[in-house]
């Protein structure tokens, strides 16, 4: 994931917009996978463990998106010298 976030910014045609959102989403599945085998260990209320950690991570997902979409429109980061546009 931190190798897809920082790619992210270095996007200079759409084709590498859905190389670097491939990464991100195997690195969003071996995220859930380590949150997953991590709390595996847990031997009382295993599934409460489990739920609090995937729904925290998830809920920063929900949370981050709009975000970021808000922070990107309130900047200038969309310039007539943008590289390419959709």
């Amino acid at each position: 994931m931190a190798s897809a976030v920082a790619l992210i910014g270095q996007v200079a045609a759409p084709w590498q917009l859905y190389a670097v959102n491939a990464l991100l989403a195997f690195g969003w599945a071996a995220q859930s996978w380590m949150i997953t085998n991590t709390l595996a260990l847990f031997d009382s209320k295993r599934g409460m463990a489990l739920s609090l950690a995937l729904n925290g991570a998830s809920f920063g997902g929900i949370v981050g998106v709009p975000l970021i979409v808000t922070a990107i429109g309130r900047s200038d980061f969309l310039t007539d010298d943008c590289r390419w546009r959709s």
